[in-house]
């Protein structure tokens, strides 16, 4: 008896079977839809991932997505944050897309939200666009967004706090990194202020995981 093989993997062309529901007008379509394409996205293989995000943007669900962004809605607003981080992680031109889509100005003030896991989100998709090229790193360089970051990373420091919200230290630390290696002439007092930062982290009994980002980033000064 003979088997046929190679049967056909998940293709990116299913992702577009929620982008009805997304562009709906109907705010219950339009969570039921979010919903369902993050969740294609967090589980589909990385391999189709940058194909899923040409047809987002070809058909204009990114362009909506960044009206969720901005949304008093939380449950589409955090959706939303996803798909950016997914966006800005993505190659260049998907990170250049999340750029230019006017989500920055949410991203930085959402940095000082109460709600933690907010704050990590944006300063995934922060650290993310800081990556990417120089010119981002320099833009959100010029708009604070490293100061932010270190003062809040200080703050954490002082109040012996790093371990307490670990995964925000963590992803603080990381975005830090990014600026470190892609913004270029930081100034001397700032980098210096970094590195005794990253120096005091290290002597505390923190994780590996922080202490992994604190060693890259001495290294990377």
């Amino acid at each position: 008896m003979a088997f046929r093989l190679g049967l056909q993997g998940p293709s990116a062309e299913e992702v577009t079977k929620f982008f009805d529901n997304v562009l709906s007008d109907d705010e219950f379509l339009q969570i039921s839809g979010t919903d369902e394409l993050v969740k294609w996205l967090q589980a589909a293989d990385p391999a189709i991932i940058n194909d899923a995000l040409d047809l987002m943007v070809t058909r204009g669900v990114v362009k909506r997505f960044a009206q969720f962004f901005r949304s008093e809605n939380l449950n589409l607003q955090d959706k939303a944050g996803i798909v950016f981080g997914f966006l800005s992680c993505g190659d260049t031109r998907h990170a250049t897309i999340a750029y230019n889509s006017g989500i920055l100005t949410e991203c930085i003030d959402r940095l000082s939200s109460g709600d933690l896991d907010t704050r990590v989100k944006n300063a995934w998709i922060l650290g993310n666009l800081a990556a990417d090229e120089t010119e981002c790193a320099v833009t959100l360089l010029s708009k604070g967004v490293l100061n932010i970051m270190v003062d809040q990373l200080a703050a954490m420091t002082t109040s012996n706090d790093i371990s307490t919200y670990i995964q925000y230290s963590t992803m603080l630390l990381w975005a830090i990194n990014h600026f470190l290696k892609s913004a270029p002439e930081l100034p001397t007092p700032l980098i210096l202020r970094i590195q005794e930062l990253l120096c005091t982290i290290i002597v505390m009994n923190v994780e590996d995981c922080v202490l992994e980002e604190c060693c890259y980033g001495l290294a990377t000064i």
